[in-house]
């Protein structure tokens, strides 16, 4: 396999008369967005992952989602498109029409192929191919080395909603006769499935967390799990490698795929919704409020207001996920992503880009090893010059700001003859947004490979929670320090044992003894012979070394702590504790207690 493609990734358009893609300006801009890619690849084809009219839609609904996407694909030069169903694209009120049908099965009306009837109309798309009796309802093969399916995963989505569900006997049977009919080059084909339920649980981290980690089956994108662990083993068996999905809402990646080992890896992602937007909602919660209390001149300024607020003019996104598009581009050695989002600036919309994972490579034939991330990540490097730049800034606003103090500070059974006061540092955005982007961009293979990372104390949860919106898919919680209580939704993050790559953030790194009283008070729930990568801002003691620390019960593993810094700046010791310390005996000076 030699040529790269480039796929426009969308879902949940939700199309109705009052949607966003009926907006001129919208579509437009969506469009001039996807053609500033500034290279002469172009767009290979189009992967709409379902949901495309919402609640069922209706006959002229369809017809219009049809002119809109061809419109679309003539504007941005696209031949090839792969369309699937979602939950929305069921028609329940014509389901409910077939009930009293001697020749219905009321109790099993999600089978009957009616449900998708204007979901038909899309055949009017250009180049199209749909067959809404089969598993796979669309299929295209793209510069010869490339095969995208359009998989069905609404099987039992009938008058009532339900979780993503595949009829996979009629699945493998498809598979079987796409591999009888590409014969050998079968094997050499990247295969692409396009879904509308995302697989994978998608819930916010904090959910896990309160839960124990613990998956619940209210999960948003939720699939019925003993179907999930046939489809996966049919992926497997016929050689998918990835899967790309809507359903959700949300940009989310899965670089790993839950396979076992000797399967094969599956990249997941999901995009977020193209179309759906608020302005309708708040429009009508505005229109219920009651005027009647108004004076006259109120009741003009608020129709004034409506009116504007229903205009063209105005876009209102509430949703992070919202107004979104994605564009992925694959070759035989990576898949790069980036999402792209609408966003109103200082009353200028524009397209911005607000979600890129790394780049992820060998995503091809490559086997599953349990418990090991077999994506090489981390493509992004800081070039020397760029570290250059941050120790210069933020030697320039520690003496700017006086953030390094003298005098005698005094902690636990430590003395030292200085200090940098990092609160000051931390609590300001511009500056933590700087030392959060050289931490993603400097320790990016570190936080890639990471099972969990964890904020020491307040000042690394700071740093923690500014960095954890690049890392969708990882686990994060806050640890406090040693002589802080902290309650059960705090510890329960590694409650679960055995982590192999576990990361430390934390502000300043001196004596390493609170690292190291970390990692003493969890080694049962470290993974013995590991890592656990310390990243902090500063490193205070040039020559520090932390041992290993032996982990606990009869193997007596080792535990090995190492320090990642973003710079060093030296601090002097005392040397001597406060219990012989004249300094701080005979007040000879200002001590301050930490």
């Amino acid at each position: 396999m030699s040529n790269s493609i480039r796929i426009l990734f969308l879902a949940d358009f939700h199309y109705t008369d009052n949607n966003i893609l009926n907006r001129t300006k919208y579509i437009e801009s969506f469009c001039e967005s996807v053609n500033n890619w500034d290279d002469t690849l172009g767009i290979d084809i189009l992967v709409i992952a379902g949901d495309v009219c919402d609640k069922g839609g209706s006959e002229a609904g369809y017809e219009k989602v049809a002119d809109l996407i061809n419109y679309i694909m003539e504007k941005i030069d696209i031949k090839k498109v792969i369309v699937v169903p979602g939950n929305h694209d069921v028609n329940r009120n014509v389901l409910m029409g077939l009930r009293g049908d001697k020749d219905r099965d009321e109790d099993m009306m999600w089978k009957y192929v009616e449900k998708y009837k204007y979901f038909k109309n899309l055949s009017k798309i250009n180049n199209v191919k749909i067959d809404l009796e089969k598993a796979i309802v669309s299929c295209e093969l793209v510069c010869d080395n490339y095969l995208f399916m359009g998989i069905d995963s609404n099987c039992k989505i009938g008058i009532t909603d339900g979780v993503g569900y595949v009829d996979v006997e009629k699945l493998e049977n498809e598979f079987a006769e796409l591999q009888n009919h590409y014969g050998e080059e079968y094997n050499d084909l990247m295969k692409i499935v396009v879904m509308h339920h995302y697989p994978h649980y998608y819930v916010s981290h904090l959910e896990k967390a309160a839960n124990n980690n613990n998956l619940c089956a209210k999960t948003i994108g939720n699939f019925d799990l003993d179907n999930w662990e046939k489809l996966k083993k049919l992926f497997n068996k016929y050689g998918v490698r990835v899967v790309l999905t809507g359903h959700i809402h949300g940009s989310q990646i899965s670089a790993t795929s839950d396979c076992e080992e000797g399967e094969t890896e599956i990249y997941y992602s999901a995009i977020g919704s193209l179309g759906m937007n608020f302005n309708s909602e708040l429009a009508d919660i505005l229109k219920c409020i009651d005027e009647s209390s108004m004076t006259s001149s109120q009741q003009e300024k608020y129709h004034e207001f409506l009116e504007w607020f229903e205009s063209d003019s105005v876009i209102l996104s509430v949703s992070n996920h919202h107004n979104t598009y994605g564009i992925i581009t694959i070759d035989e050695e990576k898949i790069e992503e980036q999402h792209y989002k609408y966003l109103a600036d200082e009353g200028v919309s524009k397209w911005v880009s607000w979600f890129r994972p790394p780049k992820q490579k060998r995503i091809m034939n490559t086997a599953c090893t349990a418990g090991r991330n077999p994506f090489e990540k981390g493509d992004i490097k800081v070039k020397p010059k760029q570290e250059e730049i941050f120790e210069k800034n933020i030697l320039d606003i520690i003496r700017q700001e006086h953030l390094y103090r003298t005098g005698h500070f005094h902690w636990k059974d430590q003395c030292v003859m200085n200090w940098i006061d990092t609160t000051a540092l931390l609590i300001n955005s511009k500056y933590l947004n700087m030392i959060s982007n050289c931490i993603m961009s400097k320790f990016s293979e570190i936080l890639d490979r990471a099972e969990c990372v964890i904020g020491l104390g307040i000042k690394g949860a700071i740093i923690m929670s500014s960095i954890r919106y690049k890392y969708p898919n990882k686990r994060f919680s806050y640890y406090p320090e040693e002589d802080k209580n902290y309650n059960e939704f705090e510890k329960c993050i590694l409650n679960n044992g055995n982590m192999d790559n576990i990361i430390v953030l934390t502000d300043v790194v001196h004596s390493g003894g609170t690292v190291k009283s970390f990692v003493e008070n969890n080694k049962k729930q470290i993974a013995g012979n590991s890592v656990v990568e310390v990243i902090t801002i500063f490193l205070t003691d040039e020559t520090l070394e932390i041992e290993s620390v032996i982990k606990g019960g009869d193997n007596q593993q080792m535990i090995e702590i190492k320090v990642n810094e973003l710079m060093k700046i030296p601090v002097r010791n005392c040397g001597k504790n406060s219990s012989n310390c004249s300094i701080i005996k005979e007040k000879l000076d200002v001590v301050y207690e930490m």
